[in-house]
């Protein structure tokens, strides 16, 4: 591993305060097509070099809340069970607030490379009283790059842009680090910002927004985008490098199913 060539794999999920499934190959990547047997599976493997895991919405009802403090929560346990057994992967950070959780793992040969790991969160929920909405962030360094993992999870609703614009202020400006060539997220040599941000579409029906999904006109879809539209305005994520929208909306869909949400809330698809 070099970090001229370093690979990582993130993975973002909004749990909904479900169970983890049975399996989780399929989500970490370690289940390639056309693997017949395990051989051939780890010859099809390319493993990244560090997973980070982010998830939103973990059970936070008193008695989770309780049980977690003292063991892993569910899904943490699993995925980190799932990456040692399966590819040999060891958890190096983890932190959670609330519902919102990030972990970060690599092989064991590695560990002598990341030096100065670093965990911290911010609280925004009731004017940052709760934890319900925020970020956890991990930050590290690999032969003298500094590099910093953000997972949060900001206000619902269409109607709370400014609210989720000041969510992503707070956060970006009021963590602090102990290492003092990084002291702040900013001050990192690669920031990586994921999580479910809660922007929504404006200005267009549900029944027009399935339509333009059916017919892949992501481009009209983007257009109508909050945090798109935040960032033309750079109110957020200025110099940041976004991969290409040329995926449906992954907000909401019915439980363990494909289809988009049909619940009495008759919620309008949109990217999170």
């Amino acid at each position: 591993m070099t970090t001229s060539n370093l690979s990582i794999k993130i993975i973002t999920w909004n749990v909904g305060e479900s169970f983890p499934p049975k399996d989780l190959t399929n989500l970490l990547a370690l289940d390639p097509p056309g693997a017949d047997n395990d051989s051939d599976r780890d010859k099809k493997l390319q493993l990244p070099d560090i997973y980070v895991i982010g998830l939103q919405e973990l059970k936070s009802d008193t008695a989770s809340l309780i049980s977690d403090s003292l063991f892993d929560d569910a899904w943490t346990n699993q995925i980190t069970e799932t990456l040692w057994s399966r590819a040999g992967y060891v958890r190096v950070k983890s932190l959670r607030l609330v519902g919102i959780h990030i972990s970060l793992y690599t092989k064991r040969k590695n560990l002598v490379r990341i030096l100065n790991v670093e965990s911290e969160y911010t609280r925004t929920g009731f004017g940052g009283l709760w934890g319900s909405k925020g970020a956890v962030t991990i930050r590290l360094e690999i032969d003298h790059v500094n590099i910093c993992f953000v997972n949060c999870h900001f206000t619902a609703h269409p109607e709370n842009f400014v609210q989720r614009i000041e969510d992503y202020n707070q956060v970006l400006f009021t963590q602090k680090f102990r290492d003092k060539d990084s002291p702040s997220i900013l001050d990192h040599d690669y920031i990586f910002w994921f999580g479910d941000l809660n922007f929504r579409l404006d200005d267009v029906t549900n029944e027009e927004c399935r339509k333009r999904i059916a017919a892949k006109d992501y481009k009209y879809l983007l257009s109508k985008d909050q945090l798109n539209n935040a960032r033309l305005r750079e109110l957020l994520l200025i110099d940041f490098d976004e991969g290409p929208i040329d995926f449906q909306p992954t907000y909401k869909f019915n439980y363990n199913s494909s289809d988009y949400d049909t619940s009495p809330k008759n919620r309008v698809p949109s990217w999170c």
